[in-house]
């Protein structure tokens, strides 16, 4: 059984680290290697931690760069064929580390440059503690990071080769490790499986306007301001940018819960056949 190594960074992150955690003991698959890199919590983050370091490798908990460097700290640890990052207030599906390594085993080329990816669910605690939305990955990289970081297994010779994350960007070093990725000719192996729940309202959207301005300097680095690439990601991102921007001066206007009164009308005026509830 190949050993596939997953890497939880968190800080202050007590809220939801135990449900993270229990979807890493509650797999399927065995030969996991499970990496805690905290960034020295005062929440009740270490008291979690140390609850379950029985069923964690390694854990350390000291100040750090940022959540690309908690990340390449972990990178550096890990000792395992592929590696997964599983965000704090994420959490996997029960089978899929078991389906990523029998993807892995059915592999008819070199995996040394593969990344396997899968689909994955975006989760709106906000807007309804029972609503799960289906996300198709989708390898439209001039979107922006239109697979998610969670849903990849990297092949641990792909950090050794093209380096690991830059700490140059604070929201979007994932995007451009990701074009690094793209442009290394580096393949791309779907799972049919969405293993991951993605919570929305982490760090990235959040602060989702210093986001958008980092991938539009990275996509403008990679391929340049007259590419046919920056329009459309500006049509794409910038114009949802400002539509979210007014929902925010909305809710001021109107307050939050009519505002999520009227999101759930809409969704309920405007069904989609992927949505699920949560059992």
């Amino acid at each position: 059984m190949k050993k596939i190594t997953i890497v939880t960074v968190v800080y202050n992150g007590a809220k939801h680290l135990e449900q993270a955690i229990r979807s890493i003991i509650n797999q399927t698959y065995d030969n996991i290697e499970y990496i805690v890199i905290d960034g020295g919590s005062t929440d009740g983050t270490l008291d979690i931690i140390q609850h379950y370091e029985d069923h964690i490798a390694y854990w350390v908990s000291e100040p750090d760069n940022g959540i690309y460097d908690a990340m390449n700290k972990g990178i550096k640890k890990a000792s395992g064929e592929f590696i997964g990052m599983l965000n704090a207030d994420d959490w996997y599906e029960p089978e899929v580390i078991e389906k990523v390594a029998a993807k892995i085993d059915n592999l008819e080329d070199d995996v040394e440059d593969q990344v396997i990816y899968c689909d994955y669910y975006n989760y709106d605690e906000e807007l309804s503690a029972g609503f799960k939305t289906k996300q198709t990955s989708e390898m439209k990289y001039w979107k922006g990071m239109t697979v998610s970081h969670q849903a990849m297994f990297i092949h641990r010779s792909i950090y050794e080769k093209l380096g690991v994350y830059s700490l140059d960007y604070c929201f979007a070093s994932d995007y451009e490790f990701f074009l690094r990725l793209i442009k290394a000719g580096i393949r791309f192996k779907k799972l049919d499986f969405h293993g991951i729940n993605f919570r929305m309202g982490g760090v990235s959207t959040t602060y989702m306007n210093r986001s958008i301005r980092e991938v539009s300097r990275i996509i403008r680095m990679y391929f340049g301001v007259f590419s046919k690439e920056y329009p459309l990601f500006l049509l794409t991102n910038r114009l949802p940018s400002m539509l979210g921007n007014i929902r925010i001066l909305l809710t001021k206007i109107i307050g939050q819960k009519t505002t999520n009164k009227l999101r759930k009308l809409w969704r309920r005026l405007k069904p989609r056949p992927e949505h699920k509830k949560i059992q």
